[in-house]
């Protein structure tokens, strides 16, 4: 685990509320200089604190339904473990795939068109892993909402929260598509080097992007970094539910929770997902009796994953 201190955790939180923001920004709200923070960053990076900078795109403005897919699989070899995870990895439709041990192996989620696309997809996985699952669980996203990590500096009063699939479909044409694909796993986007990739005036990628961010097309930036590193671990619920008229509230709840980062509203197997950087498993456990304590006769029943690592993260297919 690499030594990590509070300058280090509060430079993260300012690039996971916007992955976008300055140098002179982050030095000014921590008080040190430019070259101290662009420095710490530097490390972070090479120590792999630091992943990546996603751009946080509403795919069903694109015309694009998400769904989740959790699977159980059968004993394996580590080598067909590998293989098969390479492979569905590599699979277009799949923007995020993390392996995970408890209820469920694998969980990750894709996106497509339709339900005619999403047989197809489907079909082809089973044709090629079928056998090597022992159950699985497919999930519609009805809504994802993302809460900057609180965590890091235990700051409980933010209001910023990042929400998606909830629009309706935006025309876009092939000039946004080239800017949208430029930038997905590229946030803190250098326009000089933007210009030269994509053929374009930095007034027409400026332009452009603004449009993009006011129609909801973009939604944010956000800092994708490994939580390992900082001691702690990435654990995801399940809950089902015994009323349902209490959504706000939950959402409210979690939002005002510094460890919980994501809240999922789902079609199919659970009411609603909870993602959550924890210390270990009894700190999950003690989160989880408060919330089942703040909503008493709510929460029928709930399942949970730990994940070992997350494979993939994108917020566009990779065939968009």
């Amino acid at each position: 685990m690499v030594k990590i201190d509070l300058i280090d955790r509060k430079i993260l939180y300012e690039l996971d509320k916007d992955a976008r923001v300055s140098l002179i920004d982050i030095a000014r709200r921590i008080r040190k200089s430019k070259q101290f923070v662009e420095y710490r960053i530097k490390k972070l990076t090479e120590s792999k604190v630091i992943l990546g900078y996603n751009t946080i795109i509403d795919m069903t403005a694109l015309g694009y339904h998400a769904f989740r897919i959790n699977l159980l699989l059968k004993s394996m070899t580590d080598e067909q473990r590998k293989a098969m995870i390479k492979q569905m990895i590599s699979d277009p439709e799949v923007w995020w795939y993390g392996h995970a041990e408890g209820s469920w192996n694998v969980c990750y989620a894709m996106a497509v068109k339709d339900v005619h696309d999403f047989n197809r997809y489907w079909e082809k996985v089973l044709n090629r892993h079928g056998n090597m699952f022992k159950d699985y669980l497919i999930t519609y996203y009805a809504d994802l909402t993302w809460y900057p990590s609180k965590f890091l500096v235990n700051d409980k009063n933010n209001d910023l929260q990042f929400s998606m699939l909830s629009r309706k479909e935006t025309d876009i044409d092939e000039t946004d598509k080239r800017i949208l694909d430029a930038i997905k796993n590229n946030a803190r986007f250098n326009y000089l080097e933007l210009e030269h990739k994509l053929r374009l005036s930095r007034a027409t990628i400026q332009k452009r992007i603004l449009k993009l961010q006011k129609e909801g097309v973009i939604v944010g930036y956000k800092l994708w970094f490994n939580e390992k590193m900082l001691g702690y671990r990435f654990y995801k619920t399940y809950l089902k539910f015994n009323r349902w008229n209490e959504y706000t509230r939950v959402y409210e709840y979690c939002k005002r929770n510094p460890y919980m980062i994501t809240v999922n509203k789902t079609i199919g197997g659970a009411d609603f997902e909870i993602e959550l950087k924890v210390k270990d498993l009894q700190h999950f456990e003690e989160i989880m009796e408060a919330l089942l304590t703040a909503f008493p006769g709510m929460i029928e029943s709930y399942e949970f994953v730990a994940f070992k690592t997350e494979d993939k993260m994108s917020f566009l297919p990779d065939d968009f």
